[in-house]
């Protein structure tokens, strides 16, 4: 057994390659001293030549070290396991080659996801390049690993597609809801209103400002800060059932009744499977649940924006206009609004083409 206690506390005492390692874990609870002794034994493992570190060493120091302090901590985590199943860590990290991710991803590709279809692009370059790119970093810029493999990560990173442009229309939206549970509907209003991403939405009631109108959200995708500002009308409906689900001992505005008369919280989860079934019963196949509704917030506050790009991307949090701009999409009916002969040109008066096909030469 290498923890033993000694007193109140428990001691580790280990061998590896011949050495011997042991000392007080300073830990009065096994578990505890048990995750001690783990990382002695890494320490003892990365402590020969940085020539020969494997993979699997690596990325445990970079857990330790970095990763697991990171708030996208359950994410990496879940990662990891992708590329142990699909890569594999026992090799040695100078024997990693381009083709090794090349094919590790291929593999990803083939797997399905827990929804029936493949993962995207996007999700498997998160759990593969975007998870062994910095281990090697880490292997050559802390552990010192002088024959770190020089990999090409054009070839490994898969490209995202670009946002497909999705705004509903208003019969589309009175489909969704006639097929959406009632007690839904207000959470629905709030995506396409305030365009949160799906986890957003559920905010702590602590999160909920009602005296200054607002909604802080953090921990948000790269890790920053938002603050939405509400409507009067949202802000006195958020009052009331804030108010209710402090009475309810619930940490949500999102509820519904039960037939008890008692309130159970609504999860993202619940609200992702019933909008997916509405969706279908709708008829509606050319729409993703809920992520476009971010798109049809975005385009709806562009057009009452005036075409002002700067509000709607405080609306949405981006740190970049740039990234605001693929929301800026353009619609039939957008473009019909600019022709001569449109309704919000009551004159009809002709273009500078108009005017110049009406001259005559000479």
């Amino acid at each position: 057994m290498s923890i033993f206690k000694r007193g109140a506390i428990y001691h580790y005492d280990f061998q590896y390659r011949g050495q011997r390692y042991r000392g007080s874990t300073g830990e009065t609870t096994k578990r505890a001293a048990q995750d001690v002794e783990d990382k002695e034994r890494r320490k003892a493992k990365l402590g020969r030549s940085t020539t020969h570190l494997t993979l699997r060493e690596a990325a445990l120091s970079w857990w330790d070290l970095h990763a697991q302090f990171l708030k996208s901590a359950a994410n990496v985590d879940e990662g990891l396991k992708v590329c142990d199943r699909v890569l594999g860590f026992d090799k040695q990290l100078r024997d990693l080659t381009t083709r090794d991710l090349v094919v590790a991803v291929a593999k990803r590709r083939e797997e399905v996801t827990q929804y029936g279809r493949p993962p995207s692009n996007a999700t498997i370059n998160r759990e593969i390049p975007y998870i062994i790119r910095p281990i090697l970093n880490h292997a050559v810029d802390v552990l010192g690993a002088k024959d770190a493999p020089s990999i090409s990560w054009k070839a490994v990173i898969l490209t995202k597609p670009k946002p497909k442009p999705r705004e509903y229309s208003a019969a589309e939206m009175n489909a969704l809801r006639d097929h959406l549970p009632a007690h839904l509907h207000a959470l629905l209003d709030f995506y396409t209103v305030y365009g949160c991403r799906w986890n957003e939405a559920f905010f702590p009631l602590s999160h909920l400002d009602i005296e200054g109108g607002r909604i802080a959200l953090r921990q948000r995708k790269g890790g920053d800060w938002h603050s939405i500002p509400l409507t009067e009308s949202d802000r006195r409906k958020f009052a009331a059932a804030k108010s209710r689900a402090e009475a309810a001992d619930l940490d949500t505005i999102w509820f519904r009744e039960t037939s008890t008369g008692a309130l159970a919280a609504i999860t993202p989860r619940s609200f992702q499977r019933a909008m997916l079934k509405a969706l279908k019963d709708a008829g509606i196949t050319d729409a993703r649940a809920v992520h476009d509704f971010r798109h049809h917030a975005a385009m709806q506050a562009m057009r009452r924006s005036g075409g002002r790009i700067a509000p709607v991307s405080k609306l949405l949090g981006h740190e970049s206009i740039q990234t605001t701009q693929i929301y800026a999409h353009a619609t039939e009916d957008d473009v019909r609004d600019i022709l001569p002969d449109s309704p919000q040109n009551p004159h009809n008066e002709p273009s500078e083409t108009d005017k110049y096909k009406g001259k005559t030469s000479g």
